[in-house]
């Protein structure tokens, strides 16, 4: 799976796009605002998990687990940037 952060994004809202293995393209958005923080992905595995039993799909826990090894989302944005520029 390989993941890019956008280029653009609004206040508090980072999105990435996340290439599966099998080929797809998703865009994945991490919202933080007032205490909250929330994923969302465009994959169907999302849209049915978040609906039916309320957990993530794999490209939300992948970016998750890279969030977390980074220190960041801000950190991982720069970190991407900074692979993008190289």
């Amino acid at each position: 799976m390989t993941v890019l952060p956008a280029k653009h994004h609004a206040h508090g809202v980072q999105h990435f796009y996340v290439k599966s293995d099998s080929g797809h393209d998703y865009v994945v958005t991490h919202v933080r605002r007032e205490g909250q923080r929330r994923w969302f992905c465009n994959c169907p595995d999302f849209t049915f998990r978040r609906l039916a039993v309320k957990k993530h799909c794999k490209h939300v826990h992948q970016l998750t687990e890279m969030v977390r090894l980074a220190g960041g989302v801000s950190r991982l944005v720069a970190l991407a940037s900074v692979e993008r520029a190289a």
